[in-house]
């Protein structure tokens, strides 16, 4: 299994400015940001909320296209409560269903988890089915 431990630090480390080069455009999923090497993306179609918590799959893939790089694909997860409250937990699962990481979250903060979950919780930039 890949290691999700990179996946999860580099989406909450506390970062302040996402890189504005060229993305490259990746069929079936809409491009969230970029970080550390690598991009992350949203599968279209994949916003589902359930038993008060809204999720996305998403992936990361890395800039760096060596023979070593690999993507990797998880589940990103915030209750429709802290939607509401504006602060609250978010966690990361992998597609196993293995927790991965849980981080905090404040509505508007300043890093990548705060970014994906604000887009989560109005449902924007996201086909939700």
């Amino acid at each position: 299994m890949c290691n999700k431990s990179k996946v999860a630090g580099a989406l909450f480390l506390a970062i302040t400015s996402f890189s504005t080069y060229a993305v490259e455009k990746v069929a079936g999923w809409t491009f969230l940001a970029s970080v550390g090497g690598s991009d992350y993306y949203s599968k279209d179609g994949s916003l589902r909320e359930s038993k008060g918590v809204r999720s996305i799959i998403f992936q990361d893939v890395p800039a760096s296209k060596s023979g070593d790089a690999k993507v990797l694909y998880g589940r990103f997860t915030i209750p429709s409560q802290a939607c509401k409250d504006e602060i609250g937990q978010i966690t990361i699962y992998e597609l196993s269903g293995k927790i991965a990481g849980k981080y905090d979250y404040v509505k508007g903060g300043s890093n990548v988890a705060a970014y994906i979950a604000d887009m989560i919780c109005l449902g924007t930039r996201m086909k939700e089915k």
